[in-house]
């Protein structure tokens, strides 16, 4: 779901960002609205490093970025099914 706001990812939260990357329609800001939430993901993955607590929001920090992965996995298979990577059947290449 394009929303047509763009968000900054240095102000965003990384919930935010995720979000957005998860509710993208327009296929074609897809690739970003995911490279800006995995930025945002990795960021915050980091400064929970170095503090104490924080169980829960690390979970969810780790399943966002595994979904993020699931969602990236997907969009390339589901674009080469539908040919938009091409490769060629019964092509046989001299070693």
């Amino acid at each position: 779901m394009s929303t047509g706001v763009a968000i900054s990812p240095a102000s965003a939260t990384w919930k935010e960002l995720y979000r957005a990357a998860l509710f993208e329609t327009d296929r074609s800001r897809l690739s970003e609205r995911i490279a800006h939430a995995e930025w945002a993901l990795a960021l915050r993955s980091q400064q929970l490093f170095y503090e104490h607590g924080h169980y829960v929001e690390r979970q969810a920090v780790n399943a966002a970025l595994y979904a993020l992965f699931v969602l990236k996995s997907h969009t390339i298979e589901s674009d080469t099914i539908k040919g938009s990577t091409p490769h060629r059947r019964g092509t046989i290449h001299a070693a």
